[in-house]
C-alpha cells in the first residue's frame, strides 16, 4: 500500500516536459505561463517578419494572440506599428496604440554612474 501511495505521489508530482517549440506551449494549462512560453519562442523571430507571422498563426486568435502581440510590441516598439496591424480585438488595438504612444519603452535604460 505504501509503495502504491509513493508511486501515485511521484507520478502526480512529475513536472510536465519543458516545451521545446511554440506548438508545445498550447499544452501549458496556466495562461500566464503559456504566454511566457509563447513569448520565449516568438521574441527571437522579431527580426524575421515572415517567420513571426507564421509563428503567430499557431497561436489561437483573440485575446491570447493579442496579448502576445502586445508583449512583443513592448519588447520591440520599433516594430510596434507592424505588430499592431495583426491585432484582432478592439481591446488589443487599444493596447497596441498605448504601446506605440510610449516609444521610451524600447529605449535603453540609463545606468547609474
Amino acid at each position: 500500500m505504501r509503495g502504491l501511495l509513493v508511486g501515485l505521489l511521484t507520478f502526480g508530482c512529475a513536472a510536465a516536459p519543458e516545451p521545446t517549440r511554440l506548438e508545445d506551449c498550447a499544452a501549458v494549462e496556466d495562461a500566464v505561463v503559456r504566454g511566457d512560453c509563447q513569448l520565449k519562442f516568438t521574441t527571437p523571430l522579431l527580426e524575421d517578419p515572415k517567420a513571426l507571422d507564421a509563428a503567430l498563426a499557431l497561436v489561437p486568435e483573440g485575446v491570447e494572440r493579442d496579448a502576445l502581440i502586445a508583449r512583443l510590441a513592448v519588447t520591440d516598439p520599433r516594430r510596434g506599428a507592424r505588430l499592431c496591424k495583426a491585432m484582432t480585438t478592439p481591446e488589443g488595438q487599444q493596447k497596441c496604440q498605448q504601446v506605440l504612444g510610449r516609444p521610451h519603452l524600447g529605449a535603453p535604460r540609463k545606468t547609474k554612474p
